[in-house]
């Protein structure tokens, strides 16, 4: 099955457009702000911790 590029560019375009648009329609409320930053800080330590773990369990 081939995809069509142009379809699949005009979806991505598309999801990143309603994102774009949940952010900004939530700019005036400072806790959604809090916690979407902290989501995203929070994913990215669970990320090196990960990435840590599975390095020494590789190199002892």
């Amino acid at each position: 099955m081939k995809i069509n590029a142009r379809s699949q560019a005009g979806a991505w375009q598309q999801a990143l457009m309603l994102h774009t648009y949940l952010i900004t329609s939530q700019l005036h409320n400072s806790e959604f702000l809090v916690r979407h930053s902290l989501f995203i800080l929070m994913s990215d330590v669970q990320r090196k911790q990960e990435l840590l773990t599975l390095h020494n369990q590789i190199n002892p």
